[in-house]
């Protein structure tokens, strides 16, 4: 979480993509690319491009070609997360691109703040997901196969001192407990104190698991970082 992660971001609407690349670049990522489709993505990978962790936008209108690059993309870059960004409807998405095992699928109808920690989400591992044709009451994408239901995690957070708030929300930004420290002015023998603690009360056999939990909830947007 700590490190810059590359993106590329596809959209054949030219100003769509600057609109992006001016709302997530320098927020824990650095645009390096911007394609006109997933075939355009698909050449500047193969191109001996600097390293990509992240592939973000909307397929071209030829579906089963865009489909294809989406496909040969997962398979020749592994290590790539792949996430569509779209509101078009049709036979072939979301459930093609989920065979395909695409990090996310995502609507263009989200806010801002939940695109970033969307992203955060997939970058971390997991696999998120909202759906063109559904609508959730707080613009949250949701994990991938999953069912909406009450949030047992406002439970799990109230048990929480402000203090291991505080320590959650920099979890949430990637902070090593050094950083954290000296964010919030104390020691570290201290954090790992209060990490331990709350890492028991959220049911987190480790911090990466409590950061996901904290971005999913929003406790990621508390911290104001200085």
């Amino acid at each position: 979480m700590t490190e810059i992660a590359k993106l590329v971001i596809v959209d054949s609407n030219r100003l769509f993509r600057e609109g992006l690349t001016r709302l997530l670049d320098g927020n824990r990522l650095e645009i390096v690319k911007e394609a006109y489709s997933f075939v355009g993505a698909l050449r500047f990978l193969q191109s001996g491009s600097p390293p990509v962790d992240l592939v973000l936008g909307d397929p071209d209108t030829d579906l089963l070609r865009e489909l294809e690059a989406v496909r040969i993309i997962l398979r020749q870059f592994s290590t790539v997360k792949l996430v569509i960004l779209t509101d078009r409807l049709a036979p072939q998405w979301p459930e093609e691109p989920l065979k395909s095992n695409v990090a996310g699928f995502l609507s263009k109808d989200i806010s801002a703040e939940a695109l970033k920690r969307s992203l955060d989400l997939v970058l971390m591992g997991e696999r998120v997901t909202k759906s063109a044709a559904r609508r959730t009451t707080d613009g949250v994408p949701t994990p991938l196969g999953t069912v909406t239901t009450p949030d047992p995690a406002a439970e799990l957070l109230a048990k929480l001192s402000g203090r291991e708030n505080q320590i959650l929300g920099c979890l949430a930004h990637g902070l090593p407990n050094k950083l954290i420290a000296r964010e919030l002015n104390m020691a570290e023998a201290t954090v790992k104190v209060h990490l331990k603690a709350l890492l028991r009360k959220l049911n987190a056999q480790n911090r990466t698991q409590a950061a996901i939990l904290a971005i999913k909830t929003g406790s990621a947007t508390s911290l104001e970082m200085g």
